[in-house]
């Protein structure tokens, strides 16, 4: 949750949680029904080729940096961080197929959609109440601070309160959640998202790799988890931000499902629009 704090109030952006944002920006695009589905659909299919470019660019870069740090570390210590038995348990848990990612990326991407509600909520409460414009006035933060640190503090408050309860939010549910419910119910629930898994398979790759246990065939398996915990995070976090957008909107279900076939269609045809592939 600090760590998430600390790219909010640096204006940094967590690329996995984007999708789970876009409700409101989807809810305006639905009010202009004049040109059918059309802002809809184009909307969203820039949201998906920016995820795919963003996912591409994190999983790249935490791997290489997982890599590099693994590396440095045997040659200091003369071992790996993972032992070759931890290693190995690590891939076959991120096994797309042969373990629950898909359960597990899937109740990530419904953590990734609670934090943007949370988020949503934080900052309609703070400008329903009008607090930010509270504390620039509140006479005892103006003792404290000065006018101008009240007048500071307000401006923070107006422009990153929403953001930090829901960074708050999030980390609490990947962080807490699984901890919560294993020591108390009894549930393995696991944290599967895209840029942990990334690190965590680039760490298991170099133990396997010094005894000879890391062939094509484990590389990708783990890269097709890899992909399949990315896909998952972005449909689940970004199907539930639209159903939301389109509650908000008390679209009929005829309207509903017309979006969503011509949202199926244009995939079909077009799926370069959505993936960033240019077309012929």
């Amino acid at each position: 949750s600090l760590s998430f704090c600390l790219m909010q109030v640096n204006h940094w952006q967590l690329a996995s949680k984007q999708p789970a944002l876009t409700a409101a920006a989807l809810a305006a695009a639905l009010e202009d029904t004049s040109r059918g589905n059309e802002d809809e659909i184009a909307l969203i299919a820039g949201i998906t080729r920016s995820q795919v470019v963003v996912t591409l660019g994190n999983a790249v870069a935490t791997m290489a940096l997982a890599l590099l740090l693994d590396t440095i570390f045997g040659l200091f210590t003369r071992h790996r961080i993972l032992s070759v038995a931890k290693a190995h348990a690590g891939l076959q848990q991120i096994h797309p197929f042969g373990s629950l990612t898909v359960v597990f990326a899937t109740t990530t991407g419904i953590s990734l959609w609670l934090s943007s509600l949370a988020a949503g909520w934080a900052a309609n409460w703070s400008a329903f109440r009008s607090l930010p414009e509270a504390i620039r006035r509140d006479e005892r933060v103006r003792r404290a601070l000065g006018g101008r640190g009240a007048e500071n503090l307000g401006d923070f408050t107006e422009h990153h309160f929403g953001g930090i309860m829901g960074y708050i939010t999030l980390g609490m549910l990947l962080g807490f959640l699984p901890v919560l419910l294993d020591r108390f119910f009894g549930i393995g629930l696991e944290v599967r998202h895209i840029t942990l898994q990334a690190a965590s398979v680039a760490f298991c790759w170099l133990p396997l790799f010094d005894v000879g246990l890391l062939g094509w065939r484990e590389v990708g398996w783990s890269l097709a988890g890899i992909v399949l915990t990315g896909v998952l995070n972005f449909t689940v976090s970004f199907a539930l931000a639209l159903r939301t957008a389109l509650r908000a909107r008390d679209l009929r279900p005829g309207e509903r499902k017309a979006l969503w076939r011509d949202l199926r269609r244009t995939f079909v045809a077009r799926p370069g629009l959505f993936l960033g592939i240019p077309s012929k």
